[in-house]
């Protein structure tokens, strides 16, 4: 029985081997408390600003072209929208679209519906959703408020689908879940893979074959073809840099699922790979993938830094049988890259720096700042599972003195750290930079913008801008000599960890 057989996505707690949230120690010592099983236990006694998995998914739903969004709760669940607007428009232009505003609707839940049962709201939103806008898709997002009082979002979507004409997606976003975000990207892809149509689709310009030429066509056509599976935090630049890469292999790239129309998704089974950039982002989908059309899949870490670039690179080809081709491809990108990072690399030797974001980010950019020269103290990932266990054993032996810790942001944590180890530079997830930078220190951010991260030409652009952030932190200096941060001097003189229990 497939997870998708059912109308929620299990938690990865329960999923995956091991999920933990709340740790601060060595790596040695974090493979060791998450294969012991005591990673599960550990808990704050106090815990400040964690995220809401609503945020990620609307992360990945709101670029789907000539789609409507309704979310399932009260109308504040969805003001999130509102910040999300430019960064689609941006995207979809990047991308050779045309713009459109976020159209989200919201059905309002009340004290009086919390108590009733907000169901009728939501049928009634749906209907006029596909009445006033037409959209070929409606994806309908429920919310904490209604998943406590058992409002059945499933059973209002079938009963009413058949008096629409989009297709709707009922995706269980609620917050209260779990402290694992993560757990996001698999609510969207239960969504989509359940709801959507990806019953497969003739490949074009096999018209007029037919029998053994047209099948042979067709498989000519599919061994040339793979899909790349983008995520929110991949800018367009970096996926630009990808599929640069990979089409020096003559291969034909399609990327899923942001910004691709509910339509194209019939166009999955079409390829012969399916391509991860991010260990913990599609491992749910990807084998899903596999089980209904037997599309095999490749996933094995983040092609950031020159080296993993280079054995991501090499790793994929390998699936396709394109190994000495790729061999010359990153002999040529290699010799270019490490030429042009040398001037960067006398400014970076021997600059402390700490790296806080994702999972896989984390440990991925701290094997590029050992590139550069710099001295990796610390790296801070949002959450822990087994998906990452193989890169974090591979960092343990590069980095066995670093500290780890794991927080979905606790910046109270993180603050206790930079004041207490001082580096020269952050590497940092969005919304931590400003705590940072209130101290004082430079702060770069792991991803965003228009700039690249990913690949060769990512770790020449950190490289560089690295460089002139510690050329001039003015702005740093003069801030944190101007601004109070919310957190009494007792709190400094404490253990940053002081808030994690077993």
């Amino acid at each position: 029985m497939s997870y998708f057989d059912n109308k929620v996505a299990p938690k990865r707690e329960h999923r995956l081997n091991f999920v933990g949230s709340a740790f601060g120690g060595s790596t040695c010592e974090l493979l060791g408390c998450a294969k012991e099983g005591c990673l599960k236990n550990k808990k704050r006694s106090f815990s400040q600003a964690t995220a809401c998995q609503l945020g990620l998914v609307l992360g990945m739903a709101l670029t789907m072209p000539d789609t409507i969004f309704i979310i399932h709760g009260p109308v504040g669940c969805g003001s999130q929208i509102h910040s999300s607007d430019f960064q689609v428009r941006s995207g979809t232009k990047a991308r050779g679209g045309v713009p459109k505003p976020l159209i989200w609707l919201s059905t309002n839940l009340n004290e009086k519906d919390v108590i009733n049962g907000g169901e009728a709201k939501l049928r009634e939103t749906i209907l006029e959703a596909d009445k006033r806008y037409k959209p070929i898709a409606i994806i309908v997002m429920n919310t904490c408020s209604p998943s406590m009082i058992g409002d059945d979002i499933d059973e209002v979507v079938r009963s009413t689908q058949e008096t629409v004409n989009a297709k709707i997606m009922p995706m269980h976003c609620e917050g209260i879940k779990s402290q694992v975000v993560a757990n996001a990207y698999d609510t969207y892809y239960h969504g989509v893979g359940r709801n959507l149509d990806l019953s497969p689709n003739l490949l074009d310009n096999t018209k007029g074959n037919s029998g053994k030429f047209q099948l042979e066509e067709i498989n000519y056509k599919k061994s040339k073809i793979v899909n790349l599976f983008n995520f929110g935090s991949l800018t367009y630049p970096d996926e630009v840099e990808t599929i640069r890469l990979l089409e020096t292999l003559g291969l034909k790239v399609r990327v899923f699922p942001n910004f691709a129309h509910p339509n194209d998704f019939r166009k999955l089974s079409e390829a012969a790979l399916n391509i991860s950039l991010c260990n913990v982002h599609d491992d749910y989908f990807l084998t899903f993938l596999k089980e209904r059309f037997g599309t095999p899949y490749f996933i094995h870490n983040m092609p950031v830094g020159i080296k993993n670039t280079s054995e991501w690179f090499i790793e994929v080809a390998k699936q396709l049988n394109l190994e000495e081709k790729a061999k010359e491809v990153i002999a040529a990108e290699e010799q270019e890259v490490f030429s042009a990072i040398e001037p960067f690399r006398k400014v970076l030797k021997g600059k402390r720096v700490l790296i806080t974001g994702g999972i896989i980010r984390v440990v991925s950019d701290a094997m590029l700042l050992d590139e550069l020269g710099c001295e990796v103290i610390a790296v801070r990932a949002h959450h822990y599972d087994s998906l990452s266990t193989e890169l974090y054993t591979k960092f343990n032996e590069k980095f066995p003195s670093v500290d780890v810790s794991v927080a979905p942001n606790q910046a109270f944590e993180l603050i206790n750290i930079i004041n207490r180890d001082k580096p020269d530079i952050c590497l940092t997830h969005a919304g931590a930079g400003v705590w940072v930078s209130k101290l004082g220190v430079p702060s770069l951010p792991l991803f965003g913008g228009s700039f690249n991260y990913f690949g060769y030409k990512g770790a020449f652009e950190v490289a560089r801008r690295m460089t002139r952030l510690l050329k001039n932190s003015s702005f740093q200096h003069r801030l944190s000599e101007n601004t109070s941060l919310p957190y009494k001097k007792e709190w400094y003189d404490k253990n940053p960890f002081a808030y994690i229990k077993d």
